[in-house]
C-alpha cells in the first residue's frame, strides 16, 4: 500500500493504535516531543489515508467526538485537510453540545 513509506509510517500506526512499537521506533518517536510529534503523527497518518482513498473512495467514521481530547481534534483537523485533495469522507459523530468547538476546528480555513 505505501511501499518504501511502511517503514516510516507503521509505527505511527501502531502508536496511534496502542500497539507496543519497536525499540527503533520507540527511540525515534520518544525523541520528539510537543507540536512536532503531533506534525509527524499527522502527517503520516495522512499519508496513510491518502494512499487507501488512492485505491478507492474512502470513508472515516468517527463517533462519540464529544469526549476528543484538544491534541487529538488537533489531529483531526490536520488529517481532514486531507480529504480535500483525496477521494476522503470523515463521518463525525457527536452531541450537540459540543458541535461548536467541533464545527470550529473542522472548518475549512
Amino acid at each position: 500500500l505505501l511501499g518504501d513509506e511502511a517503514d516510516e509510517v507503521a509505527p505511527v500506526c501502531r502508536l496511534l493504535l496502542g500497539m507496543e512499537l519497536d525499540p527503533d521506533a520507540a527511540a525515534f518517536l520518544g525523541g520528539i516531543e510537543g507540536e512536532a510529534r503531533e506534525q509527524i503523527l499527522a502527517q503520516r497518518l495522512r499519508r496513510v489515508l491518502e494512499a487507501i482513498a488512492e485505491r478507492r473512495p474512502t470513508a472515516v467514521l468517527i463517533d462519540d467526538a464529544q469526549w476528543i481530547d484538544q491534541s487529538s481534534l488537533r489531529l483531526l483537523e490536520s488529517v481532514a485537510g486531507a480529504s480535500l485533495a483525496s477521494p476522503l469522507l470523515f463521518l463525525i459523530v457527536y452531541r450537540p453540545e459540543v458541535e461548536p468547538a467541533i464545527r470550529a476546528a473542522l472548518a475549512p480555513h
